[in-house]
């Protein structure tokens, strides 16, 4: 079981009060991509044809930019202000 934790730094070593915190970044990681694929690559990939790396970027970057600033999150905070 520890060989797959062989990689990780010293902090992350599988107790089980790390793994709880390490399964709960994990899964806040995993849905982050899944935001990211549903609502930005799959729409930007049907709308421009990126030339670039570059260019694929900076309309990511302006997504993020909106998404970290405009975007209504879920949570707690989220439903104060509905």
């Amino acid at each position: 079981m520890l060989q797959r934790y062989a990689r990780l730094p010293i902090h992350f070593l599988p107790f089980p009060h790390r793994l709880f915190h390490l399964s709960i970044a994990l899964l806040i990681s995993v849905g982050f991509h899944k935001t990211i694929q549903d609502e930005f690559y799959s729409l930007a990939f049907r709308k421009k044809l990126y030339a670039s790396i570059e260019e694929l970027q900076k309309d990511l970057d302006e997504w993020l930019k909106e998404y970290n600033t405009q975007r209504i999150h879920s949570g707690n905070a989220a439903t104060a202000s509905l």
